[in-house]
């Protein structure tokens, strides 16, 4: 049984008798054992089903892929490097032409990943 403050702070804030709230507590106790106290008809069953479905927006990009515009300093700095590991590695391969150099020296195989930072927002 809930104490008296809770009782008078329910029956101000929503506007009934000391009766009503108690019965409000009594119907709390029998729908948490399982209790189908307040059933909706066909009716409202389809009115409540509707207002819970959210519009769905469609995606920006959803049947088009995003074209990257290439980065041409980034792939210059991929050349050379192939070219720098050329004289000194065995095999150099470029795995992406703007991010990745793959090569093997020896019986071990090495990768290169070139990333560009973001400039700071001052």
């Amino acid at each position: 049984m809930p104490n008296e403050a809770k009782i008078l702070k329910d029956m101000k804030t929503l506007g009934i008798t000391r009766e009503e709230v108690l019965q409000m507590y009594a119907d709390d106790k029998k729908i948490d054992k399982g209790a189908k106290l307040f059933e909706q008809n066909a009716q409202q069953k389809a009115v409540s089903k509707k207002m819970r479905q959210a519009d769905r927006k469609p995606t920006a990009y959803k049947f088009e892929k995003r074209e990257r515009k290439p980065n041409d300093e980034k792939r210059q700095i991929i050349d050379y490097m192939k070219n720098a590991l050329g004289n000194f590695a065995g095999e150099v391969t470029v795995s992406n032409i703007e991010r990745q150099v793959d090569f093997n020296i020896g019986d071990n195989a090495y990768s290169i990943q070139l990333i560009c930072h973001r400039k700071p927002k001052v």
